[in-house]
């Protein structure tokens, strides 16, 4: 008895492992580029069950040995789920809440310390522009000049 439910919870771990699994990545199918003669590997993601995305990813000599490109794409796959699931609408919604939480975090200390600025003002009168060994110089009563920049 005790085996049968030991056998039935993993079955039904496993089962719901994959069901519920948020990303899934599968390699559909690895072809040679017709038009580039790259290495393409054809990719389906299943986001939480669905199909979302068909997807490929290009590799050639350059991109290592076997092993280095087996490896890359195993790395680029599980971005690319990662990046599905960063992009679910909950997801990125709490990513930028936790984001702009942090961020004020960090300027709230710079704010309050800057509030002596508060009142300061300062004139500019010209500006100046350097291109291709020409000083272009501007004024606010539109008088301009050019010289030359000597090495």
């Amino acid at each position: 008895m005790r085996r049968v439910l030991f056998m039935s919870l993993i079955l039904m771990f496993l089962f719901f492992d994959e069901a519920f699994a948020q990303c899934v990545w599968k390699i559909k199918s690895i072809e040679q580029d017709p038009d580039r003669g790259s290495i393409l590997v054809v990719t389906e993601y299943t986001l939480n069950g669905q199909v979302v995305q068909v997807g490929h990813t290009r590799y050639d000599e350059q991109s290592g040995d076997l092993a280095g490109i087996k490896s890359l794409i195993q790395k680029d796959l599980q971005d690319h789920c990662e990046a599905l699931i960063r992009r679910i609408p909950e997801n990125n919604d709490f990513i930028q809440q936790e984001i702009l939480k942090a961020q004020k975090e960090l300027t709230q200390p710079l704010i309050s310390a800057l509030q002596t600025e508060v009142g300061k003002s300062a004139s500019v009168k010209e500006a100046t522009v350097i291109w291709k060994n020409k000083t272009i110089k501007v004024t606010d009563d539109s008088k301009s000049s050019i010289s030359n920049i000597t090495p």
